[in-house]
C-alpha cells in the first residue's frame, strides 16, 4: 500500500515460513491470507488462489471459521480475476454472508469491500 509490494510479499512469505516452523495454524492462515491479498493487488490471481486454498484448508482443519470465510472471499476474487467471474462472485458473496454471521470484529471488512469493488469492476459496474 505504500509502494513496495514486492517487499511486502517477501515479508508475507517469510511469515509463512516462520508460522510453518512454529506449527501455528492461526499465524499460518494470517500469513497465507495476506500473501494472497498482496498477490490479488498485484493482479496475480492464480498465485492468490493458491494462498486462498491454503487459508480455507487451515480454517476448516483447525475450526478457524473466520479464516475459512475470508479465505473463500479471497478465492472468489481470484477466480473472478482469472475470468471465471460468475462463479467467483457467487463464492465471494456466500463467503461474505458467512463472515457477517460470525462473532468476530469486522477487521477484514475494508479488504472485503475492496474485493467486492474489484469484482464489480470486472463486470463493468
Amino acid at each position: 500500500m505504500t509502494g513496495y509490494p514486492d517487499r511486502a510479499l517477501e515479508l508475507a512469505n517469510e511469515a509463512i515460513s516462520i508460522a510453518t516452523r512454529l506449527h501455528h495454524p492461526q499465524s499460518l492462515a494470517y500469513a497465507h491470507f495476506h500473501s494472497g491479498l498482496i498477490l490479488a493487488w498485484l493482479r496475480e490471481p492464480e498465485h492468490a488462489a493458491e494462498h486462498a486454498v491454503a487459508v480455507i484448508a487451515l480454517g476448516e482443519e483447525h475450526d478457524l471459521q473466520v479464516w475459512a470465510a475470508v479465505g473463500r472471499c479471497l478465492h472468489g476474487v481470484a477466480l473472478a480475476a482469472t475470468g471465471t467471474v460468475d462463479e467467483g462472485i457467487a463464492i465471494f458473496e456466500a463467503a461474505m454472508e458467512r463472515y457477517q454471521e460470525l462473532q468476530s470484529p469486522p477487521v477484514f471488512w475494508p479488504s472485503l469491500l475492496h474485493f467486492r469493488a474489484m469484482m464489480l469492476g470486472l463486470l463493468g459496474q
